[in-house]
């Protein structure tokens, strides 16, 4: 699990703490991150301790991607050749082999499933 400054570095901005509460240690608190690039805004709400992940990407005020994401094991935050990445984890008993939110130079999401047999 990446630290919670590594969070504040991936998104550029502070935590929100949509249930109020930011007393408790990090990961046993929800947090709530948002960025934007151009017309394009990412809102990402992290319960670790829940092992649940809500991500919802926007366009122009739509909504392009709304998902809520159960059994996510860790996050993990990279930087390679110029990207800027959160992974999500997710129990190795589901067909996911996991999710990747861009951030940087522009935001996207990658799903890749499990190896058709």
């Amino acid at each position: 699990m990446p630290t919670l400054e590594d969070l504040v570095w991936l998104f550029e901005s502070e935590p929100v703490y949509p249930f109020g509460v930011d007393d408790a240690p990090w990961p046993y608190v929800c947090v709530r991150f948002a960025l934007t690039r151009g017309s394009t805004r990412v809102e990402l709400e992290v319960e670790p301790a829940s092992e649940l992940v809500k991500l919802s990407l926007n366009s122009d005020g739509g909504e392009l991607v709304g998902l809520e994401l159960h059994q996510v094991r860790s996050l993990v935050v990279e930087k390679r050749a110029g990207q800027e990445l959160l992974g999500l984890v997710f129990d190795e008993q589901l067909p996911v082999d996991g999710l990747w939110l861009q951030t940087k130079p522009s935001l996207s999401v990658t799903w890749r499933t499990g190896a058709g047999e």
